[in-house]
């Protein structure tokens, strides 16, 4: 994409669902691929009145396991936050989520290109409970609440990325590390692992840098449509640009969707601002300090990682990549 107009600037938000036995917050079967509709739910998933949340302790151990392999900082002290919006597939009107205080904060994952290695920055990696699954016929639309409350693990990237194969790199080997360290299968295929890519474009206009309003890609979940709608969405957004569309004069960005049929994207909504949210701490769990002892009984448990792996090969065997 060098030969383009623009600078390229990509973050990622993966969003991977923990390899529990059991949800996030009930003792609901965590594995909702191919069961039978609303066959695995209970009043505190299906967000009943009264219903109160239970913490899962394998779920807390497997995201800070993530976030040791990512070389994250595990913060004293932690919360459970209330994210407050209202769509059909989340049944409380708010999502338990973390706000200020995640379990993961400033890691960073190394991703090699053909222009060598680089250090992808990882914002912050938190826990949060997974939504229902929509699925959209003509005229209808209906909900399985198997998969409402699952734990899920979002994990922030900084900017970094400038080009679609170091997106693609950070996307396998953010995959690789939480495989091997038993984290998350990322079936990408049965929506265990899925990413919002954020897409904007920098260049210079008369001797002025601009740098206009960007896109989310939402809920993608296979290399090819990344591949693909990356190059699509900046091209279209220079092309707004060119043609003095609305993204002249937009403040905030916007949220797409990928029709791999189509081979474009389309509007699904106006990105809602944090305070859109009005996050508050979660008034039915405590706040909650990792111990030392924890943190390097994780640590210790993380097996080697492919690219320490790779290296070792390389430096004891002599074999290439």
């Amino acid at each position: 994409m060098t030969d383009r107009p623009y600078e390229l600037v990509i973050g990622i938000e993966t969003h991977v669902e923990l390899a529990t036995e059991s949800k996030m917050f009930c003792g609901c079967a965590a594995k909702w691929f191919g069961a039978p509709p609303n066959s695995l739910v209970c009043p505190v998933c299906l967000g009943l009145p009264g219903a109160l949340p239970v913490p899962n302790r394998r779920a807390i151990e497997l995201a800070m396991v993530a976030g040791l392999a990512l070389n994250c900082e595990v913060p004293a002290r932690t919360k459970f936050d209330r994210k407050n919006y209202m769509y059909p597939d989340l049944p409380k009107g708010y999502q338990i989520s973390q706000y200020d205080l995640p379990l993961n904060v400033k890691g960073w994952l190394e991703i090699s290109t053909s222009a060598g290695a680089k250090r992808i920055g990882i914002t912050r990696a938190h826990l949060e409970e997974d939504t229902a699954n929509s699925k959209h016929g003509e005229g209808y639309a209906l909900i399985d609440f198997n998969r409402s409350g699952v734990p899920l693990l979002e994990i922030v990237s900084e900017p970094d990325m400038t080009s679609v194969e170091e997106a693609l790199a950070y996307v396998r080997a953010l995959r690789e590390v939480l495989v091997f360290s038993g984290v998350s299968e990322v079936r990408f295929e049965q929506g265990a692992g899925r990413f919002d890519v954020n897409v904007s474009i920098r260049f210079t206009e008369n001797g002025e840098t601009r740098w206009p309003p960007q896109s989310e890609i939402k809920n993608m979940n296979s290399y090819a449509a990344l591949e693909e709608a990356v190059p699509y969405e900046a091209d279209r957004l220079w092309r707004e640009w060119q043609a003095g569309g609305e993204l002249r004069t937009r403040k905030g960005k916007i949220t797409v969707g990928w029709s791999p049929e189509r081979k474009q994207t389309f509007l699904q909504r106006s990105k809602e601002d944090v305070q859109d949210y009005r996050y508050f701490p979660e008034p039915d769990l405590v706040a909650f300090a990792p111990t030392r002892a924890d943190v390097e009984r994780l640590r210790a448990s993380i097996p080697e990682l492919p690219t320490a792996r790779r290296a070792r090969f390389t430096r004891e065997y002599g074999l290439s990549d």
